[in-house]
C-alpha cells in the first residue's frame, strides 16, 4: 500500500485568557483534578474561521501552496451554516481553484478521522498534499455557570499537512480502528440556529 506522511503541524491560540483561579479558590479540589490555570478564549467578534486562517498560514509559509490539492476543515462552531466554511477558508488562503474543500463536524475524535480520510484520498490517488484544519470556539456556547465543562475548554486551531512524500520530520500514518457510542448525545446538544440571509442577496434569488 502507498505510504502517507504527516509532515507539519501548526497551531494558533487567541491572546485573550480566562482565568480559572476564582473557581479554584472556592473549591481547591477542582485544581487538583483539572490543573488548568487559565484558558484561551476569543473575543466576541472573533470566530473559528478566523483562528483557522491563522494556523493555516503558518503551514503555508513552509510549503508551496500551489501543491495543496485538498482542504478539509473540521469544526463544530463554524461561523456559518451556509456556505461551507472550508470554501471560505480556501478563498482567504488563496488556494488554487483545483483544490477540493469540505467541512466535517466532529469534536474530540476529529483528528484521527481527518488523518484517516486524508490518507484514503492520497492512497486512492485523488490528492497528493492535503491541508487538515481543526478550529473551534466553544467558549461562545458553554455557559459560564457550567463549571463541569467550561473550566477545561479553550478556543484554538490547528493546521496540518498530509502528503504522499516524506520530509525531514515526517511521521508515517499507519492504520486506524474506529468505534462509536452515541448514547450520550443529549448531553451535548446545541440547537441549530435559524438561517439568516442578507436581504439583498435573498431577493436576487427569488
Amino acid at each position: 500500500m502507498k505510504r502517507v506522511y504527516l509532515n507539519n503541524i501548526e497551531f494558533y491560540l487567541p491572546k485573550q485568557k480566562e482565568s480559572n483561579f476564582k473557581f479554584f479558590k472556592k473549591n481547591k479540589k477542582l485544581f487538583e483534578k483539572i490543573g488548568v490555570k487559565n484558558r484561551r478564549v476569543v473575543k466576541k467578534n472573533v470566530y473559528s474561521n478566523d483562528l483557522a486562517i491563522k494556523s493555516s498560514q503558518k503551514v503555508i509559509r513552509k510549503v508551496n501552496k500551489e501543491k495543496i490539492d485538498f482542504l478539509i476543515f473540521c469544526t463544530q462552531t463554524g461561523k456559518f451554516n451556509i456556505p461551507t466554511n472550508a470554501c471560505i477558508l480556501h478563498d482567504k488562503l488563496r488556494l488554487k481553484k483545483g483544490t477540493g474543500a469540505y467541512d466535517i463536524n466532529l469534536g474530540c475524535s476529529a483528528y484521527p478521522y481527518l488523518l484517516s480520510i486524508a490518507k484514503s484520498l492520497i492512497v486512492s490517488k485523488q490528492a497528493k498534499n492535503i491541508l487538515l484544519v481543526t478550529s473551534d470556539t466553544y467558549s461562545k456556547f458553554i455557559r459560564k455557570s457550567d463549571l463541569a465543562t467550561r473550566l477545561i475548554f479553550s478556543d484554538g486551531s490547528t493546521a496540518s499537512l498530509v502528503s504522499e512524500s516524506k520530509s525531514k520530520d515526517s511521521f508515517e500514518i499507519l492504520d486506524f480502528g474506529f468505534g462509536t457510542d452515541g448514547s450520550g448525545y443529549k448531553e451535548f446538544i446545541i440547537e441549530k440556529k435559524k438561517f439568516k440571509f442578507h436581504k439583498n442577496e435573498w431577493s436576487k434569488n427569488l
